[in-house]
């Protein structure tokens, strides 16, 4: 076993907030090709695994010991660090967009009740309330598993069924969105393909000491370039277009095999470098960096736009300039995250502040 595996509890968390923070910046930079950028330049050489790997590391933090887990304990955590910082985010960040973009507000409304909003935040929840149940329940690894492949069989079945039936859920505004395109309520569809990246994090935290992480610099080199031939291949000719937020996969296969290496080359790293200041606090404070990572980005590329007076939004923004614009942004939110965690530490599930109210704090 590698040293990294061994390392002590503060070494672990500052690895995963690194992990967490280089994933976040990731998401920055593929949203700046959207907001600002003339397609996605840069993003598809990670966009394969950045996601998936997030859940991945997810699974991986999700549970320390089988035997003595608390589900009681970890609902009360996703009520207070996801549901809450979901509906005052998705809310507030609500009110500008009819105008602004000129989305029906009800309907947007609606969405956020039905939990289709923000969806990332909304699929570890529910994967968190699920394993946490079977965990609670004692539930064997090999039942948790084969769960595990009848939901991801189900929710392959249904992307292949809506592609066949684009239009089945058009009219009912409660099982489609027309802001968020084949989105059922609680993402639900979408947790379903989810669910196998977060049990694999979750096997590996429980049978860490049997697994190695990369630890050699030439074996990460290798299996980079190895990785670049493929998705550089994959992308200039099988096109597996992947887009976890509509539910759409053209390669599976590829997926998956992306995504499980993505997540074990960002661990394997995290775990080697440790820490690296701005990005660990970036992953420690991921929550809020996601929620306002479109803001800052639209904020960021209109200032560039217009004052910088480069290229226009949405209309070659050019393949340097987008990582300017994400890393700009990133950097802006960092004040902003700062002031909330000081002033508004309620909203963003803070256990210090929930303790005086004796609510979901435990």
């Amino acid at each position: 076993m590698s040293t990294a595996t061994m390392a002590p509890q503060t070494q672990r968390k500052d690895w995963f907030d690194l992990a967490r923070g280089i994933l976040m910046v990731m998401l920055f930079v593929y949203h700046s090709e959207v907001y600002y950028g003339d397609g996605h330049s840069w993003s598809f050489l990670f966009s394969p695994f950045r996601m998936a790997a997030f859940f991945i590391i997810s699974g991986y933090f999700f549970c320390r010991d089988w035997d003595t887990f608390d589900f009681s304990h970890k609902t009360r955590q996703v009520v207070r660090a996801m549901i809450v910082p979901y509906f005052v985010f998705t809310i507030v960040l609500l009110l500008p967009k009819p105008i602004i973009h000129g989305i029906n507000a009800k309907q947007a409304l609606l969405d956020i009740l039905l939990f289709r909003a923000s969806w990332f935040i909304i699929v570890i929840a529910v994967c968190q309330l699920v394993y946490g149940y079977f965990v609670h329940r004692k539930w064997s690894v090999l039942k948790v598993a084969i769960f595990t492949v009848l939901m991801f069989v189900l929710g392959y079945w249904s992307v292949l069924w809506y592609e066949s039936n684009p239009d089945c859920l058009v009219d009912s505004p409660f099982l489609n969105s027309p802001i968020y395109n084949n989105r059922l309520p609680l993402c639900i569809n979408i947790v379903l393909m989810i669910m196998p990246f977060f049990f694999a994090g979750m096997l590996l935290r429980k049978y860490e000491r049997y697994i190695r992480f990369i630890a050699d610099t030439k074996w990460m080199v290798l299996l980079c370039a190895v990785y670049l031939i493929i998705v550089i291949t994959d992308h200039y000719t099988w096109n597996s277009d992947i887009t976890m937020n509509v539910h759409m996969y053209r390669n599976v296969a590829l997926v998956y095999i992306y995504a499980f290496f993505g997540a074990w080359l960002v661990m394997s790293v995290s775990k080697r470098i440790g820490r690296v200041g701005v990005l660990n606090y970036i992953g420690k404070n991921s929550i809020v960096f996601y929620f306002l990572n479109g803001a800052m980005l639209q904020i960021t590329a209109a200032i560039v736009t217009r004052i910088m007076k480069l290229a226009p939004i949405n209309n070659g923004g050019g393949y340097f300039m987008t990582i300017i614009v994400a890393l700009v942004a990133c950097a802006a939110t960092i004040p902003v995250c700062w002031f909330i965690n000081k002033y508004l530490p309620l909203i963003v599930g803070k256990k210090e502040a929930w303790q005086r109210f004796r609510l979901f704090s435990r």
